[in-house]
């Protein structure tokens, strides 16, 4: 008895990616099987994991949101050629049975990525910045956990607490400076906060907190950490520190006056009127 088989169409996009997906001497037909197959069967974590580690992702962590929707998403340190022609290669991988596409982002110690609020820690050098070191095999495991228990991500924060005190908690946390933006408050009706510190220290302080009260009134509020240069353009400076150069010192009692002048504005020209 013949195998049945069915005509699949496929655009000028997929086309094109699948010929550079092709090996020397494969046809379409044999480079389509292949990765069908590799993508549904997948390498396992555990060996997957090892292979990035070893091609130089030191710090690899998994947002837990998208590993509960299938996706097996890395945050590395480090995205050398080796180790993204290997992710690359290796559509999917099998946790326990169960098969996850493959994914991956570069993490930056600068701009806030290396952290583990909301994320499975998988593997942590000792000396990172606010974050606990993690042996892979630690991290490996933890993985397998939370796929096998079928677990649900962290619940976003839902509660409030008084920009004051948030602001303090961040500067005794070793923030050098903390501002709002001001786009998100214009666009969004939203408190970001950015602050000035290590993310893995920043998360452990304003993780679990959704809102923000003001004067009694309660605002979305979106975190974010950095330990890059100050930007008071489009920033308003909610602390600045004395030891911050070029930049004059913000008291918080300071900055809760100019967080109240810019819930106040507006239009982002309002706010620069009132510089």
């Amino acid at each position: 008895m013949s195998t049945p088989t069915q005509t699949i169409e496929l655009d000028a996009h997929l086309v094109g990616a699948l010929n550079n997906r092709r090996r020397p001497g494969e046809t379409k037909a044999d480079a389509l099987q292949r990765v069908l197959e590799e993508t549904y069967n997948g390498t396992d974590v555990e060996e997957f994991l090892r292979d990035c580690y070893t091609r130089g992702a030191e710090f690899i962590a998994v947002p837990e949101d998208s590993l509960a929707n299938g996706r097996l998403h890395l945050v590395v340190s480090t995205l050398e050629e080796e180790l993204a022609e290997y992710i690359e290669e290796n559509h999917g991988v099998v946790i326990d049975g169960d098969h996850f596409v493959t994914g991956v982002s570069v993490g930056d110690r600068y701009t806030g990525d290396f952290h583990t609020h909301r994320r499975i820690p998988v593997a942590v050098p000792e000396n990172l910045q606010g974050v606990d070191a993690v042996d892979l095999e630690d991290g490996i495991e933890a993985l397998r956990t939370f796929v096998r228990e079928d677990r649900e991500p962290t619940p976003r924060g839902d509660a409030t607490i008084e920009l004051r005190t948030l602001v303090k908690e961040l500067v005794d946390a070793g923030a050098e400076a903390v501002t709002v933006n001001h786009e998100m408050w214009i666009i969004g009706d939203q408190i970001e906060l950015l602050g000035y510190l290590p993310a893995g220290d920043g998360y452990d302080v304003a993780g679990e907190y959704d809102t923000v009260t003001i004067d009694g009134d309660e605002y979305p509020l979106n975190c974010r950490f950095t330990l890059t240069g100050l930007d008071t353009h489009g920033e308003e400076p909610v602390y600045v520190s004395d030891d911050w150069t070029r930049t004059d010192p913000v008291s918080v009692d300071g900055g809760l006056k100019n967080v109240r002048d810019l819930l106040d504005a507006d239009t982002i020209e309002d706010i620069q009127s009132n510089r």
